[in-house]
């Protein structure tokens, strides 16, 4: 019979861009999420039903940063109790961009972490927070002056590895934390 001692942990997210270490402790301490249960089924659905939605939503929060016309291809990629990854491609105006699997391609694509305005913890919840961001992306779209004050609260977006310049992240054998479009900290214990 052999018993695993945790001593180091060195968690690695988006793509080996977000990184850090985690103390053992807090591993051991920490609890599942509350939607990891249905958050795949409930992603699922949405990629199929929400569409529509989905490119109101790439165009209403991030059309004018990018320049828009048009969106392909959103979904969700990912769900926990705080929010979402959120994927989409658009036509390069330059056409010289590259497809998932590194070929020439004339899309760019874009992944954002969009946060829920308050944590969700049941499936109920989970939906009813995205249906609130698909009406304000809808709102936004149609025009709509903000008549109930939600503009000084507006919805939480994170850049993703997507969206740096793999110029200035700085090479290193160290662990480097890269957050919303920063060219990467200095390592972190």
């Amino acid at each position: 019979m052999y018993k695993l001692v945790i001593k180091d942990i060195y968690y690695v997210s988006g793509f080996g861009v977000q990184t850090c270490w985690v103390k053992p402790d807090d591993f051991e301490a920490a609890e599942a999420d509350p939607l990891a249960v249905f958050a795949t089924q409930l992603v699922d659905e949405w990629n199929v039903r929400c569409q529509e939605d989905f490119q109101s939503m790439a165009m209403a929060f991030f059309g004018q940063e990018l320049g828009l016309e048009n969106v392909n291809q959103p979904r969700v990629t990912f769900l926990d109790r705080f929010g979402f990854d959120f994927r989409f491609r658009f036509p390069r105006k330059d056409g010289a961009g590259h497809s998932d699997d590194g070929k020439a391609s004339n899309y760019d694509i874009r992944e954002y972490r969009i946060g829920f305005r308050n944590q969700a913890m049941s499936q109920e919840e989970a939906q009813s927070a995205m249906f609130k961001i698909l009406q304000e992306a809808w709102e936004k779209n149609q025009g709509y002056d903000d008549p109930w004050g939600d503009s000084e609260l507006p919805i939480m977006v994170l850049r993703r590895a997507t969206d740096l310049d793999g110029s200035t992240i700085r090479a290193s054998g160290s662990p480097q934390t890269v957050t919303q479009g920063d060219g990467g900290e200095s390592p972190t214990d």
